[in-house]
């Protein structure tokens, strides 16, 4: 703690939070004690020339060839009288300070508990070591509660009121602050060193026990430890006892390993303790890359290679590897088990029978000890390629289409990949394409064409279903690009001349629909000229028609915004002449719908 942390906790916290004026008790630390720039003293660290101002400011006269310790002498004799900064800042917000006489700690209910707790940890203290004591100060703190605080404050009441009656006057007692003058004032220097006969290497589970050694002037206010460069913070329930000077590690693991440096501070700055680089042995554990478990997928017959590394400290290891399935369990033997060149170990499998296939667990040991469980590695039988994924034509151009998909599971084998492309309409072949990656670059297409495109995978267990994609090409005159990405699934490919099939079935339904068409034309016609000879001219005229007596009503309708008018021919049922018709015996003749309305 120091006078900057204070003031910042005093009026970010405290202050805010009293909402009536209130009266601040305040001992004599260094922190609560800073004086204002206007009542402090020149020290020994002053040099001439600045106790010479100091004087001149204030109006004091000096023999101008006073020596330094002349002009020293003067400034103490007219030392002001002492203002403190926290005092200023807590009359500003409306609230009174008392400060506490030197060397009366019974006044002080703070003092009363603290107190309490030292007792607590003498009394309770086994092993005087630093771990155990921080433990004994963490019980100490909760046994510090309310009823605890109340009775220190009702004794420090009772002392109180003992010396008012004593003394029944009441007289100012000024604060007295040590401070010892010093022409050497710096920041800390701190050092770092482990526990009595302690090793910078340890066994992962053991305890370890950090020592903070400071030299300070002016004196140490704070003590931080680091880890990695991130602040250490006290946490038991974690095995981790920060407390001043020390810092007690219970149990560490590999994850404790790296430097740690001790940071102290004072009034004058911050100095940081030389990183001890902490090591810590441990047994071999499964390296994340590679377990703890994995699936290899082998053919019969087809070596496959198992590989199996370990992160252990100290790293020099040896590995055993035990076969483990439903019939039987045994270690393999020695001429199996290879060494990687980057490290780990290697054993090459094959399964000669469908029996054949189980669990390799892999063991490893060092100086330490041996793993506490092993990397698993579980091998099943090979399978058919899933198909690719994710498959889109990326880029088209007038006699070229690329199309690039995402592989799938290989099926425990080597995979290869095909790509075949047909006419969208004729269901003819154009382009059969195979690649060990799923990208394919479909070249000499024809202009402006629909295409189908069909990817699928291959090992030696045969083929995976296949992937249908639909594009075109660009016609010479249109050079853009639109990409398309149409993926659906196929079990089968379908056979070339599919698409002359689809392309017969469309022209017989489309036959059937004109057939459909003229027998409703005829049938309509048909009753147009025979059904309507039996209406009456009212029902006509009821439909917005006109048919003169005698005439059909069919002669009279729209075509195409004109009207058939009736026409006196020769009833042969032939055209006599311009615009003019023969139906069913009935001559007629095109009229524009005006002249209907002159008929009427």
């Amino acid at each position: 703690m120091n006078s900057t942390l204070f003031l910042r906790w005093l009026t970010s916290q405290l202050l805010p939070a009293l909402e009536e004026p209130s009266v601040l008790v305040l001992d004599n630390a260094p922190y609560h004690s800073q004086l204002t720039e206007e009542s402090r003293c020149p020290t020994t660290a002053t040099n001439k020339a600045e106790l010479m101002d100091w004087l001149a400011i204030r109006i004091i006269h000096f023999p101008q060839h006073a020596t330094r310790p002349e002009l020293l002498q003067l400034c103490r004799r007219h030392r002001p009288e002492p203002q403190y900064t926290v005092d200023n800042v807590i009359r500003d917000w409306g609230h009174e300070v008392v400060r506490l006489p030197p060397a009366h700690p019974e006044l002080n209910a703070i003092e009363q508990v603290w107190g309490a707790m030292k007792r607590y940890v003498r009394s309770t203290l086994q092993r005087f070591t630093r771990a155990d004591l921080q433990v004994r100060v963490q019980e100490a703190k909760l046994c510090a509660t309310k009823e605890v605080w109340a009775g220190a404050v009702r004794r420090a009441r009772a002392f109180e009121d003992e010396y008012w009656s004593s003394d029944n006057i009441r007289e100012g007692v000024d604060p007295v602050v040590i401070n010892i003058d010093s022409d050497d004032e710096d920041p800390p220097v701190a050092s770092l060193e482990l526990g009595r006969g302690a090793s910078s290497t340890v066994r992962e589970g053991e305890d370890v026990y950090f020592n903070c050694r400071v030299d300070s002037n002016p004196p140490l206010h704070n003590i931080t430890w680091l880890r990695q460069g991130e602040a250490i913070e006290h946490a038991p329930e974690a095995g981790v006892l920060v407390g001043g000077h020390s810092l007690a590690l219970r149990g560490v693991s590999r994850l404790d390993a790296g430097p740690y440096v001790c940071l102290a501070a004072n009034a004058e700055g911050e100095g940081a303790s030389p990183p001890l680089l902490l090591q810590i042995h441990y047994a071999p554990v499964c390296r994340d890359g590679s377990g703890p478990s994995k699936v290899y997928t082998a053919g019969l017959g087809k070596p496959v290679n198992v590989s199996c590394h370990v992160k252990a400290s100290p790293p020099q290891v040896k590995y055993s590897w035990i076969f483990n399935n439903s019939i039987s369990s045994q270690r393999l033997p020695v001429e199996q088990v290879l060494s990687a060149t980057e490290g780990g170990s290697v054993v090459e499998f094959v399964a000669g029978s469908p029996q054949d296939y189980g669990t390799l667990q892999c063991w490893a040991q060092n100086s330490v000890g041996k793993m506490s469980r092993p990397c698993l590695y579980h091998v099943v039988p090979a399978i058919r390629p899933e198909r690719p994924s994710s498959c889109a034509v990326v880029n088209k151009t007038y006699d070229a289409l690329v199309v690039a998909c995402a592989a799938g599971f290989d099926g425990g084998l080597q995979q290869s990949f095909f790509a075949k492309l047909y006419e969208a309409v004729t269901g003819r072949g154009q382009v059969n394409m195979s690649a060990p990656q799923p990208r394919f670059t479909l070249e000499g297409l024809t202009p402006g064409l629909d295409y189908v495109i069909r990817v699928s995978a291959r090992n030696a267990l045969g083929h995976s279903p296949a992937v249908r994609l639909e594009a075109f090409t660009y016609k010479l005159a249109a050079n853009t690009m639109k990409e398309e990405k149409v993926e659906k699934e196929e079990e089968k490919i379908d056979p070339p001349g599919s698409g002359l099939i689809m392309m017969v079935s469309m022209a017989a339904a489309v036959a059937t629909v004109v057939v459909a068409v003229v027998a409703v034309v005829v049938v309509g016609a048909r009753w147009c000229l025979h059904g309507s000879s039996r209406q009456t001219p009212e029902a006509s005229t009821s439909r917005g028609e006109y048919a003169p007596p005698g005439q059909p009503a069919a002669c009279w309708r729209d075509n195409v915004g004109d009207e058939l008018q009736p026409w006196a021919g020769s009833g042969d049922g032939e055209a006599t002449g311009q615009g003019q018709h023969s139906l069913g015996g009935h001559h007629c003749h095109l009229r524009k719908p005006q002249d209907a309305q002159e008929l009427q």
